[in-house]
């Protein structure tokens, strides 16, 4: 089977996520972000919806900035602002639907 990319010398796990983001069309970044969400998501299933939801937006919204860094540059400016988006969405919720003094 031939490889459409070649397999250059990793020598690092960054290397290995740069490969992995190339091969994926730039996906892999993004996979990593929505499965944290997820994760944070169902580990807070104890508290309130509106929390759980408004935290791991929050949570995936950090780690995507982080990944953004140069040396991993697993997602892009665009990823970064969806995730910004929906976590400033999700703490305008969680604002709005805290109960009145």
């Amino acid at each position: 089977m031939a490889f459409l990319y070649t397999i250059p010398n990793m020598t690092s796990i960054a290397d290995l996520f740069h490969f992995a983001n190339t091969v994926t069309s730039y996906y892999f970044g993004a996979g990593i972000v929505l499965g944290f969400f997820v994760v944070m998501f169902l580990a807070m299933k104890n508290y309130e919806t509106e929390k759980a939801y408004a935290t791991s937006a929050l949570s995936a919204a950090v780690l995507c900035f982080l990944l953004m860094l140069p040396p991993l540059s697993l997602t892009s400016m665009a990823q970064l602002m969806i995730v910004s988006i929906n976590a400033i969405v999700s703490l305008a919720v969680l604002y709005s639907s805290r109960p009145s003094e």
